[in-house]
């Protein structure tokens, strides 16, 4: 699947973005907005959350696809990406939930970007 007209459908949805300076970026698209650009030709301002844990922001085109069971080795590093952001921050949080619950989160965000990437991948079947 290439970029619908209207990407806003989707939002919530892991896709991989492509980069003219290398392999594709996966992550959830949290945020399409539609812009115009300086020569009055529609864009899109995005907003990406990427399986390391960082967040991505863009502008102008948006070269996405959804992310599919064919995607394998992009699956499979997101996969390792998100387990470990999940055990490191698990193992960093324990026992310091008051002091730190930023850590905490980082860990519960990384165990529901997993989830959500499994699910999306098992409605392909």
């Amino acid at each position: 699947m290439t970029t619908p007209i209207d990407p806003r459908a989707l939002v919530g949805q892991w896709v991989r973005l492509a980069r003219d300076d290398g392999p594709p970026t996966i992550g959830v698209l949290v945020s399409v907005r539609p812009a115009t650009g300086p020569d009055g030709h529609p864009m899109w301002n995005w907003r990406l959350r990427c399986s390391q844990g960082t967040t991505i922001y863009g502008g102008g085109g948006l070269p996405i696809t959804l992310l599919a069971p064919a995607h394998r080795a992009d699956i499979r590093r997101a996969r390792r990406h998100l387990r470990r952001r999940r055990d490191h921050y698990t193992a960093l949080a324990l026992g310091h939930e008051r002091q730190y619950p930023q850590l905490a989160h980082e860990a519960t965000m990384a165990a529901s970007d997993l989830e959500s990437l499994q699910t999306q991948l098992a409605s392909h079947r």
